[in-house]
């Protein structure tokens, strides 16, 4: 396929990243900083931080146009936990396991009421109501650090996947 080296909005090959094209929740520390031409055209990888003990992490393929590559190939959204790279759908599945595993827990320890939510200050309403969800499925889990690292993980896990689609066109 052949690739224009200059698009509509002027971005060029090895060219810099205008700040309308910025995605949010974008960690420009990690994402690059020039636009290449990969085998989707004139692109950039774009990258969440990432957070908890998992150090999970979204990445996706930004078009020099603006719109985010999907689909499922080489250049689809990813979700990493540590090294571990996923999709999409196989991060949700894994957020929804851990949420139906902590739900299970708790019904076998007896513990159903919600915890107290965090501090929900400087999140996104998004983010808000993601952190309200898994709280309310979650409820306390009574233990020790593994229990609070496995609620810390599925919490961000959701973050990342709220983050992901917040704002950002995506077309195919």
């Amino acid at each position: 396929m052949s690739t224009p080296s200059t698009t509509r909005h002027g971005n060029t090959e090895g060219g810099p990243i205008a700040e309308a094209m910025r995605l949010p929740g974008e960690d420009r520390s990690l994402s690059d900083h020039t636009w290449t031409t990969r085998g989707v055209g004139l692109c950039r990888f774009v990258h969440s931080s990432a957070v908890g003990p998992l150090d999970v992490q979204s990445v996706v393929v930004q078009r020099a146009d603006g719109t985010v590559v999907t689909g499922d190939g080489e250049h689809q959204p990813r979700i990493y936990m540590g090294n571990e790279r996923n999709t999409v759908a196989e991060a949700v599945e894994l957020a929804t396991m851990l949420l139906d595993a902590a739900q299970l827990a708790d019904m076998w320890t007896g513990i159903r009421e919600p915890s107290a939510l965090p501090d929900l200050d400087g999140l996104t309403d998004s983010q808000k109501r993601v952190v309200r969800y898994v709280s309310s499925r979650m409820g306390v889990l009574a233990g020790g650090d593994r229990e609070r690292q496995a609620c810390d993980a599925a919490l961000a896990l959701a973050v990342e996947l709220v983050r992901l689609g917040d704002g950002v066109e995506v077309n195919a």
